[in-house]
């Protein structure tokens, strides 16, 4: 009888093994930062929850950008690349972060998101600005542009 050996399997064994891209729809959900597990998100922007909204978004000492999406939005997908960049390039002075709006309902109702794509930024825990729709990267940089 062959005895097998079981492998143990960490974050970082299963990151180095991912070598497709993820077919968000249909993928496990990842794990996000802060208080929040099991979220889906798109790509490398963090996801926020009902239940950590008020912590990552309302209490956060920096603008905090909250991008509402859904996976069945096509233009929620046409401006995930833009919102990836800009997090990318802009980090260091706003956080960006994806609100699912399929599996939070209380917070998009609470801010009254009627349409998706939006784009909310936050700061001091109130809304500063708000982008409804699809837009280009450069109409994004000329609403943000106050807070970088």
């Amino acid at each position: 009888i062959e005895e097998s050996v079981a492998e143990e399997v960490t974050e970082e064994s299963v990151a180095e093994e991912v070598t497709e891209p993820i077919d968000h729809a249909r993928a496990p959900l990842p794990r996000a930062r802060g208080t929040t597990q099991g979220v889906r998100t798109m790509g490398a922007v963090p996801a926020v929850t009902d239940a950590s909204f008020d912590q990552d978004v309302l209490k956060s000492s920096k603008p905090v950008l909250v991008d509402y999406w859904a996976d069945w939005c096509t233009p929620c997908k046409q401006i995930a690349p833009i919102i990836e960049e800009l997090a990318a390039e802009h980090g260091d002075k706003i956080s960006f972060v994806k609100l699912d709006t399929n599996d939070n309902t209380a917070v998009p109702t609470q801010y009254g998101i009627m349409s998706i794509p939006t784009l909310q930024l936050f700061v001091g825990g109130e809304v500063a600005t708000q982008i409804v729709g699809a837009r280009s990267k450069g109409a994004i940089l000329k609403a943000l542009n106050e807070y970088l």
